[in-house]
């Protein structure tokens, strides 16, 4: 039997290993590979699992949407959904040259789907998009579509003119990025992907990335990072970064009105930019930015807690009012009786950043972006309104150990447009700005009408003021395109525009929703009909999140007796949620490369065939 002393040693050395392994897992996510996996597994095992065979298997209905996150997380006490606790970025180069080829992206998506298949579409899960570059699209003949606004990534920057700054910019061809609350998932999937695991949660991986792209496993291609209260004081081990903190600079950063919703962020088909900026297949998807920050927090922590509050906020903030990191400033980031931006009030912070660069020689980070703020629902050409100013950037950034300084930041961040990065970015530095203000009508003979731009002054503040401004400089940055779901995988640069018409073909586009069914024409896209492995007819927004009526048959012939072979796709009526008037319908189709079909048609919808005026 052992003596008291040697169980005392055993039980410390117990302690010393346990301690060894929390450490372990703390830096886990950075380390990566077989081993940091094992030792999470010991500790958290994984979570948010889906069992194979389980009817809930696979994800839920994202609308086409890839970066469709907002439903399916955790929410803050302002009822903004906040990321899950660990974040993993893999910067990827396609292996082959040209353009892909059919298996590869069928490889792809079918790796993909095995990672939905495993573990549920949530923060307990796992959470992923795949973006691509400019240079990824560089492989192909044909150029974006007008509507995605994606700039190499040097000419991106060049046009953010931040002074005494020189990223790098980002060279990969895509971006994957996994996010989830448990360390140990995001390994397992790393792991699963190259083909070190045979499955996961009794999902076999029998598809992979191997032969594809390369793995990453150092900075910068392999990036990690971490958010949430708590978890930046945990992971820097500073004690000065307040205990419940959410980053390392100290401040709660989500409200209600500094976060836009995903559908502002989202490319949709009838969106405007002072102009029609139509995305082609690319609607449903948005634009990613992504950047890498060194923070200096030696120098951000030497203010004391009020002129940190003042550079975060504006200089009307104030700790006592706010509370030490702002979880007392209520939904909004608005002072009583002060809001930050609102045109329709007598006064606002906003309107008093010039001001207060001149007399207090003070102005806050977030005084000086509410001037990038506007109504983002403006953006589609027949949407509603909502009336309110927002942020342009839906921000999914989280702070970093693995880069140069002692803490760091991936600004990862959400837009509909390429240009909103450099107004905000712009509104940061203090210089002047064109920001879109309001989208002017569109007149079909004479364009747009009105003035879309609003000028924002100067802001002269000396630099050790400027917000948190000297705190950060960004070493890299780069754009991706993330595209909607159906085109996650190796996407063309453009769908193929097809010649239809909507029976009764050869007269008006005429939809009777007294009849039970609709035919629709395809004419000859490309000789691929027999391939179509998805169909979507109905409104475009519908159609383009595959949430249209699908064909109920379909038939192969020459229909205009050309010598060649058309397809009529029959669609039940009832299925299609048209009502009388004049519509506009969109018909999108997959063949089996993975290649999408698509256009856009006006429609006249009637209840009743004495309604119809035939040309």
């Amino acid at each position: 039997m052992p003596c008291r002393h040697a169980r005392t040693r055993k039980r410390d050395q117990g302690e010393t290993r346990g301690l060894e392994r929390r450490e372990f897992v703390k830096s886990a996510l950075t380390i990566g590979g077989a081993s940091a996996l094992s030792a999470t597994m010991a500790v958290t095992g994984l979570t948010g699992t889906v069992e194979a065979g389980d009817d809930s298997s696979g994800p839920p209905d994202r609308r086409n949407r890839q970066h469709a996150w907002a439903d399916f997380l955790e929410r803050n006490a302002r009822d903004v959904p906040h990321l899950p606790t660990h974040q993993l970025l893999l910067f990827l180069n396609y292996d082959r040259s040209g353009e892909p080829v059919p298996a590869d992206r069928r490889e792809m998506e079918a790796t993909l789907s095995q990672i939905e298949d495993a573990f549920q579409w949530s923060n307990e899960g796992v959470l992923f998009t795949v973006s691509y570059s400019r240079a990824y699209f560089d492989r192909f003949d044909e150029d974006l579509p007008q509507g995605i606004d994606l700039e190499r990534n040097q000419e991106f920057i060049d046009s953010l003119d931040v002074p005494n700054e020189d990223p790098v910019p980002e060279d990969a061809e895509v971006l994957l990025h996994l996010s989830s609350d448990t360390v140990a998932n995001l390994l397992a999937v790393e792991e699963a992907l190259w083909g070190e695991m045979d499955g996961l949660n009794g999902v076999s991986f029998e598809h992979t990335l191997e032969g594809l792209f390369d793995r990453p496993t150092d900075f910068p291609d392999r990036r990690t990072g971490f958010v949430g209260g708590g978890a930046p004081r945990e992971e820097i081990d500073r004690d000065d970064i307040p205990e419940d903190a959410p980053l390392s600079m100290g401040f709660e950063s989500l409200f209600q009105d500094n976060a836009p919703s995903e559908d502002d962020v989202t490319i949709v088909e009838n969106q405007t930019l002072g102009e029609p900026m139509p995305p082609g297949a690319f609607a449903q998807g948005s634009i990613q930015h992504a950047s890498s920050l060194n923070i200096d927090l030696d120098s951000w922590y030497d203010d004391s807690l009020e002129m940190r509050t003042a550079r975060m906020f504006s200089p009307y903030h104030h700790p006592d009012e706010i509370g030490e990191i702002a979880d007392e400033l209520g939904d909004t980031t608005d002072l009583a009786g002060l809001p930050m931006r609102d045109p329709d009030a007598d006064d606002d912070v906003a309107r008093r950043t010039q001001r207060d660069a001149e007399e207090f020689e003070l102005v806050g980070h977030l005084q000086k972006l509410v001037r990038a703020r506007f109504d983002l629902s403006e953006r589609d050409s027949d949407g509603e309104s909502d009336g309110e100013l927002d942020t342009t950037l839906l921000r999914r950034d989280f702070n970093t150990t693995d880069m140069e300084t002692e803490s760091g930041l991936h600004f990862v961040a959400l837009m509909r447009f390429n240009g909103y990065m450099a107004y905000v970015r712009k509104a940061m530095s203090g210089v002047g700005f064109q920001g879109s203000e309001e989208i002017p009508l569109i007149d079909e003979d004479e364009g747009p009408q009105g003035e879309p731009f609003v000028d924002h002054d100067d802001v002269d503040i000396p630099d050790d003021a400027n917000g948190f401004h000297s705190q950060i400089e960004a070493t890299r940055r780069g754009n991706f395109l993330i595209p909607p779901l159906s085109m996650r995988s190796l996407p063309p640069a453009r769908g193929t525009t097809c010649e239809i018409d909507v029976s009764p073909r050869r007269r008006d586009q005429v939809v009777d929703l007294g009849e039970r069914y609709v035919s629709v024409a395809v004419f000859d896209p490309e000789g691929r009909q027999e391939r179509m492995r998805e169909v979507y007819f109905g409104r475009p927004v519908a159609a383009n999140q595959r949430r249209a009526a699908e064909p109920v048959s379909r038939y192969f012939y020459d229909i205009t007796r050309d010598g060649t072979t058309d397809v009529l796709f029959v669609f039940r009526t009832a299925e299609l949620e048209f009502e009388p008037g004049e519509e506009t319908g969109r018909i999108v189709m997959y063949n089996d490369r993975g290649e999408p079909f698509h256009r856009t048609i006006d429609l006249v919808v009637t209840a009743d065939d004495r309604e119809r005026v035939w040309r």
